[in-house]
């Protein structure tokens, strides 16, 4: 009998055979986003169930599962969940296989939200497997966490309390040229209470594909529906891109984009202000090139205006 157990939202077996699901040893499933995620009140996240390879490399390929997959809330049923909505609403998509968590309008009491997936591998097998996603609902405005297997979580976001308004529209702005709309947010600091352990600030680059509102998955090519995260440090610059090369180290890597979406919220096209938020997997860029992953959310109110940042892409 294979033995299942989820360490930071990776499943993983004792088993030193293939898995029902077809991966090899050493292989796993993890909810996307895997180390949990951070929304702002009436924000969105989209869970996914997802495969990963021994090399740690995300894989596209359906994780098959039989018809006993369940989603919970906070121990929850669905219709009681959803029924009560203090706590949000949790939309399933057909399949079954990813859902849309939507948070309250106002912090809930309950918080984080702990959204289960519990299911059965296929073929039809007796292991039953739970797999969880944290989601943390906050009252702010321009702010994105990081979080990946070995580092604590870390929370950004953009101080307004001392800044004046003029301040707040050069730091927090949009531009829109043609189709693509550049949102850039910098200065960003470091909450040290939510995780945060080093002295950086960071920058947030958000590319979306028009201005109405609605959901933007991210994709290939850079510039077209993607995210750039920049943190500065004393050690220098971390980049995460939601464009991954793959298999990683190959000279022939194909450029892949990561599972994740970019909302816009509205948009008031008198007053040029956009309200959006994000949540997916990113990849690590060291000397330009994808490492490793890390789960983000984040949110941003800006007005259009400024200049955009070139993006950068996967080597």
């Amino acid at each position: 009998m294979k033995k299942w157990f989820v360490v930071g939202g990776l499943l993983l077996t004792m088993a030193a055979v293939p898995l029902a699901v077809r991966a090899q040893a050493g292989e796993g499933v993890i909810l996307s986003p895997a180390n949990g995620a951070t929304v702002p009140v009436d924000g969105h996240v989209t869970l996914r169930l997802m495969r990963m390879d021994a090399e740690g490399n995300l894989s596209d390929k359906t994780v098959p599962v039989d018809n006993s997959l369940v989603w919970t809330v906070n121990g929850k049923d669905l219709q009681q969940f959803n029924a009560d909505g203090q706590e949000g609403r949790l939309s399933p998509s057909l399949s079954l296989l990813t859902a849309t968590y939507t948070a309250p309008h106002t912090v809930p009491k309950i918080n984080p939200v702990a959204v289960s997936m519990t299911y059965h591998p296929a073929p039809p097998s007796p292991q039953t497997v739970t797999l969880v996603c944290n989601i943390k609902v906050v009252e702010r405005k321009n702010f994105f966490t990081l979080k990946d297997k070995e580092l604590p979580a870390q929370y950004y976001s953009l101080d307004e309390r001392y800044s004046t308004g003029a301040t707040i529209g050069m730091l927090a702005s949009a531009m829109m040229a043609g189709p693509i709309t550049t949102v850039r947010v910098g200065a960003m600091e470091p909450n040290l209470t939510d995780g945060a352990t080093l002295h950086a600030n960071a920058t947030m680059m958000v590319y979306l594909e028009g201005s109405q509102p609605g959901s933007y998955t991210w994709e290939v090519p850079p510039g077209k529906n993607s995210v750039m995260l920049t943190v500065a440090g004393a050690n220098g610059a971390e980049m995460y891109s939601s464009i991954d090369c793959r298999p990683h180290g190959s000279n022939d890597c194909k450029a892949t984009p990561m599972p994740g979406e970019s909302w816009i919220k509205s948009y008031d096209a008198a007053s040029g202000m956009l309200d959006g938020e994000f949540s997916g997997t990113l990849v690590k860029l060291e000397n330009g090139k994808p490492s490793t992953y890390a789960s983000t959310s984040g949110s941003f109110h800006v007005k259009a205006g400024g200049l955009p940042m070139p993006m950068a892409m996967p080597q």
